[in-house]
């Protein structure tokens, strides 16, 4: 009996002790792991930071680029209306030497002439409202803006020549 209260009480003993290390390796697993958590947590904080600056970045660049864009379209508008104004100043040059010549033109032929000058007028006064409002336009609108008064000017100048070779010879 004295042989089992002993082995009972080295039982116990290595219990203990198993239960003791036990408890220690799991403070110190629990301790490892919330360790873990916080190492993590600010790595997290860290690539969450530099995320944060790489969407700031692009977004930075894209409003950037999107602003050169504007501008370069801006431009390339600017010089296709300034063309367009250069080419109906000269219409316009030609209409007005066209115009005094009419005197040397019979009475019916100056009606005719009067007539086709005074379509080739409206053409011309059409073509500059066009024009005008192209200057709010852009993106889809301008281009079928653009593509109408193209059609508008090829129009005109044929107007100006079909007048020029009835009346004055070419």
């Amino acid at each position: 009996m004295k042989r089992f209260i002993g082995m009972s009480l080295i039982t116990i003993g290595v219990g203990l002790a198993m239960l003791l290390g036990c408890g220690e390796k799991a403070d110190q697993a629990t301790q490892d792991m919330k360790k873990g958590v916080k190492e993590v947590t600010e790595a997290a904080k860290q690539m969450g930071s530099a995320a944060k600056e790489n969407v700031e970045s692009a977004a930075v660049a894209t409003k950037e680029s999107v602003e050169s864009a504007a501008a370069a379209a801006k431009e390339k508008m600017d010089a296709y209306l300034g063309d367009m104004k250069g080419q109906l100043d000269t219409l316009d040059q030609q209409y007005e030497d066209l115009s005094g010549k009419v005197g040397v033109l019979g009475d019916a032929a100056k009606e005719k002439f009067q007539d086709q000058l005074a379509a080739f007028s409206e053409k011309k006064e059409a073509a500059a409202a066009k024009m005008e409002e192209m200057k709010g336009l852009s993106g889809d609108a301008w281009e079928s803006a653009k593509q109408e008064l193209d059609q508008m000017m090829t129009d005109l100048a044929q107007s100006y020549e079909n007048i020029k070779k009835g009346f004055i010879g070419g």
